[in-house]
């Protein structure tokens, strides 16, 4: 795990308990970061106890988290989403879907 992801895991401990994957670019840690801390102002305390990522990783180009949250988790993500389609995922300045033998969103200066 690179420095950024556990800073994030650290931050958030309680959205990472148990097993979990964290498998995309350094370049998305800022929108990570604010998608856990969406996610903390949310959670109710019953829903603190059992909420938890299972998975955040980049596919077909865009992040995708799956949670056992409520649907206002799922808001949360499907705004990650968005933000992520047009985030560089190397290095989080502004990118478009690029597809280089996978599809990633990379900006001009990585797509290079």
């Amino acid at each position: 795990m690179d420095d950024w992801e556990k800073r994030i895991v650290e931050d958030y401990p309680d959205q990472f308990k148990g097993p979990f994957a964290l498998e995309c670019g350094p370049g998305w840690a800022g929108l990570l970061r604010e998608m856990c801390r969406r996610v903390d102002l949310v959670l109710d305390d019953e829903w603190r106890k059992v909420f938890r990522w299972s998975q955040i990783k980049s596919k077909w180009g865009t992040v995708h988290a799956y949670s056992n949250g409520p649907d206002e988790v799922d808001e949360i993500v499907d705004w990650a989403e968005t933000m992520s389609a047009i985030t560089c995922e190397r290095c989080g300045q502004a990118g478009r879907l690029r597809k280089t033998g996978w599809i990633t969103v990379l900006c001009d200066e990585h797509a290079s």
